[in-house]
């Protein structure tokens, strides 16, 4: 159980930065990559426009991963 929670945990930590990278990265910068033709921007572009449904859905997966971490060392 130990284990499956420290596993957990990292998972969340990828969440959290996955999180954070999308909330502060600069619209402008990755239209400019757009431009230049860069399939990856093209795809960020995408996600830009619906940022706040995919900020929660990374933070609501984030407390669900840490919560049962929690819970599986606590038993």
């Amino acid at each position: 159980m130990l284990a499956l929670a420290v596993v957990l945990i990292l998972v969340a930590g990828l969440f959290v930065a996955a999180e954070t990278a999308l909330a502060r990265v600069s619209r402008s910068a990755v239209e400019g990559r757009a431009r230049e033709g860069s399939s990856s921007a093209q795809a960020l572009l995408g996600a830009l426009d619906d940022r706040a449904v995919y900020v929660n859905s990374l933070l609501f997966a984030h407390i669900a991963m840490t919560t049962v971490a929690t819970v599986l060392v606590a038993v």
